[in-house]
C-alpha cells in the first residue's frame, strides 16, 4: 500500500516473528474494511477519507496536540505564526509515509515492551499506540499535508522528541529530499512553529501576532522545555555519552511514560534534557544527584576504560565524579538506593566494540586488573569543592580510589544484561526488554518514596525558644496522622493510599517545622548583641532553609 513497508521484529521471548503488513491493514479505524488496491500516490478518492484540520480540540483537558507538516521546499515565514492556506499549497504527503512511520515507531516499541505491540489498533491513515502507561494517537489530515498526534500532556515533549526521531529516520530512509517541521495548532486558520515557540520561551519573552502578545509559557505550556533543575527526581541516570548513549536514551524513554503509586509520572533526570545551556554542567549534574531517590550508574567496560589512563594522565573525569559522589552521600544518608546496571559490550555505542566480558563476574575481574588503584586528585577536588561551596558538608579526611570507587558500585544489588541482542528484528531466546528494567527501576523508587514517608523529622537546626505559658501545642499533622492510622489498621483504607497520604502529612509537618526554624532564626538575628562569628552561622542556617523552603 502507498509502496510503503513496515517495521518488523520478534515479539517476545521465544514467540513466533509477527510482521507489520501496510496492505492487509484497513484504512481507517472506522471498522468497515477498505478494498485492497494499490496506492502508489493519493488519490482523490483516497484523501477525501482522511481527517481534516479544524483548530486545536477543545474538549480534550488533558491531552496535547501537535502537526508534523512535510514539505519539498522550505517553509518561509516572517513570524512565528503561518496561516492554513500556505501550509495547504506548500505540504506534501508521499504516499507510504504513514505506514513507514508507524513501522518505526511500532520497531523502536519493539525494544522497550515485553508484551505484544501489533493488538494495537492499526491502520493506513491513523493509529493507536500505548507506549508504557500513555497513549499516543496519530492520523493523516486531508486539508494539509501533515500527520496529526495527540498525547498526555504531561508527555507532550518527550512524545514529541520520540516521533521526531522516527519521522527523521524514515525520511533518511526513504524520502530523502522530504522535510519535516512541526508545528502547534493555534486558531482555526493558524498554526505556530514549535521551534519559533521554545526559541521564544528560552528567550522568556512572548509572540507578536495580530498586535497582542501571546505569553508562551502558558498557551503552549506542554511543549515548553523546563529550564533548570527540577526540585526533586526519582531517577538519575549516570552514564558516560560515548559509551552506552543508545542504552540510556532507550531506557529515559521507557522510564519516562512508567507511573508511579502514586499516580505520577516518574521524574528522570538525564543530562541530555536536563542541563542548561550558560551553567556549570559539573555543578548541576551533582545537585542533580543530591535531589535524587534513586540513582543508576550505567557501568559497562567501554564507560571505565578512560579511567585506566589517569594513573598516567589525572584529570578530572566527570563520570567518575558522579560515582564517588553518590557513594559519600549514600553514606551519609543523603541518598536513598543505588541501582547500577551493568551492560556486556553489545550495548556499546560502537558496533565493532570487542568483547571484553561476558558476565557480571568477568566484568568485575575487569575492574580490579585494570583500574588504578589510586585516587585521582583532580576529580577529588572537585568533589571536595561542591561537597563544601553546595551542600554545606566538611571535607573528606578520606577518598575512594577508581577501583574502590568501582568495586562500591557493583557490590550493590542491580541489573545486568549482557550480550543480548540488540536487535528488534532477530527474535532470540535471551531477547532484551526495557520494560524488565522499568519495572525493576520502578520498585525501587517505590520503596525509596515509602522508607521516605516513614522517616521520622531531622531534630531542629537551632536551640528551641521558651515555649509560652498554655496547653502544649499539638504538632502539625499529628491528629490527622492518627486518624489516618486507626483507618488503616481497620482495614477500611489499602496500603497504597495509607502510605500515599503519611507521605503528605509528613510533608507538611516538615513544612511546618521548616518555617518554624525559619521564624526563630529571624528573630535571633534581630538581637543586636550578638558577634560577627554568631550572626554568619544563624545566617548561613537561615540561607539553607530558606532555599529548602523555594525548593
Amino acid at each position: 500500500a502507498g509502496g510503503g513497508g513496515g517495521g518488523a521484529g520478534g515479539s517476545g521471548t521465544g514467540a513466533a516473528t509477527v510482521y507489520l503488513i501496510p496492505s492487509l491493514l484497513p484504512f481507517d479505524l472506522s471498522g468497515t474494511r477498505a478494498e485492497l488496491e494499490q496506492r502508489d500516490a493519493l488519490s482523490k478518492r483516497f484523501t477525501s477519507r482522511l481527517q481534516s484540520y479544524s483548530g486545536p480540540s477543545t474538549d480534550q483537558a488533558d491531552r496535547a496536540e501537535w502537526l508534523c507538516v512535510f514539505h519539498i521546499q522550505e517553509l518561509k515565514f516572517r513570524t512565528a505564526f503561518l496561516p492554513l492556506e500556505q501550509l495547504q499549497r506548500q505540504s506534501v504527503l508521499p504516499g507510504g509515509l504513514f505506514v513507514r512511520v508507524l513501522g518505526m515507531l511500532l520497531r523502536d516499541h519493539q525494544y522497550c515492551q515485553q508484551r505484544e505491540c501489533f493488538d494495537r489498533q492499526l491502520s493506513q491513515t491513523s493509529a493507536i499506540l500505548h507506549l508504557g502507561n500513555t497513549e499516543l494517537k496519530l492520523s493523516l489530515l486531508q486539508n494539509i499535508g501533515a500527520l496529526r498526534v495527540v498525547s498526555r500532556k504531561a508527555l507532550a515533549l518527550h512524545l514529541v522528541r520520540r516521533v521526531e526521531d522516527a519521522i527523521r529516520k524514515v525520511i533518511d530512509i526513504a524520502f530523502q529530499e522530504l522535510k519535516c517541521t512541526i508545528f502547534l495548532p493555534y486558531t482555526r486558520d493558524v498554526v505556530v512553529s514549535l521551534q519559533a515557540m521554545q526559541t521564544a520561551a528560552e528567550a522568556r519573552r512572548g509572540l507578536h501576532y495580530q498586535g497582542e502578545t501571546v505569553q508562551v509559557e502558558t498557551m503552549f505550556a506542554p511543549f515548553v522545555p523546563r529550564r533548570g533543575l527540577e526540585a526533586h527526581y526519582n531517577v538519575m541516570i549516570s552514564y558516560r555519552h560515548s559509551a552506552n548513549s543508545t542504552f540510556v536514551h532507550r531506557l529515559f524513554d521507557q522510564l519516562s511514560t512508567v507511573t508511579l503509586r502514586s499516580e505520577r509520572l516518574m521524574s528522570v533526570f538525564l543530562d541530555t534534557y536536563g542541563l542548561t545551556a550558560g551553567r556549570r554542567f559539573d555543578v548541576d549534574f551533582c545537585k542533580a544527584i543530591s535531589l535524587t531517590d534513586v540513582c543508576c550508574p550505567v557501568l559497562s567496560v567501554q564507560a571505565v576504560e578512560s579511567m585506566i589512563y589517569l594513573a598516567e594522565h589525572d584529570q578530572v573525569d566527570f563520570l567518575l565524579l558522579e560515582w564517588m559522589l553518590m557513594l559519600e552521600l549514600r553514606q551519609q544518608g543523603r541518598l536513598r538506593f543505588i541501582l547500577p546496571l551493568v551492560l556486556g559490550d553489545s550495548w556499546s555505542n560502537d558496533a565493532d566494540a570487542g568483547c571484553y566480558v561476558g558476565s557480571f563476574d568477568s566484568f568485575r575481574r575487569y575492574v580490579r586488573e585494570h583500574l588504578p588503584k589510586i585516587n585521582s586528585r583532580a576529580t577529588e577536588t572537585v568533589l571536595q569543592d561542591f561537597l563544601q561551596q553546595h551542600l554545606g558538608l566538611p571535607a573528606l579526611t578520606s577518598v575512594r580510589s577508581v577501583q574502590e570507587t568501582v568495586l562500591e558500585l557493583l557490590s550493590f544489588d542491580g541489573l545486568a544484561c549482557f550480550n543480548q541482542a540488540r536487535d528488534a528484528e532477530r527474535p532470540h531466546p535471551n531477547w532484551f526488554s526495557f520494560e524488565t528494567y522499568a519495572d525493576a527501576v520502578r520498585c525501587v523508587v517505590e520503596d525509596a518514596q515509602q522508607e521516605t514517608a516513614g522517616r521520622r523529622l531531622t531534630p531542629a537546626l537551632a536551640p528551641q525558644p521558651p515555649a509560652a505559658a498554655g496547653p502544649a501545642a499539638t504538632a502539625p499533622g499529628a491528629s490527622a496522622e492518627a486518624s489516618l492510622l486507626e483507618l488503616y489498621l481497620a482495614g477500611k483504607i489499602p496500603d497504597d493510599i495509607y502510605h500515599r497520604e503519611r507521605q503528605a502529612i509528613e510533608l507538611e509537618k516538615k513544612s511546618a517545622e521548616r518555617n518554624r526554624q525559619i521564624e526563630y532564626l529571624q528573630q535571633r538575628l534581630r538581637d543586636p548583641t550578638l558577634t560577627k562569628e554568631e550572626r554568619d552561622k544563624f545566617q548561613k542556617l537561615l540561607d539553607k532553609l530558606m532555599l529548602e523552603s523555594i525548593n
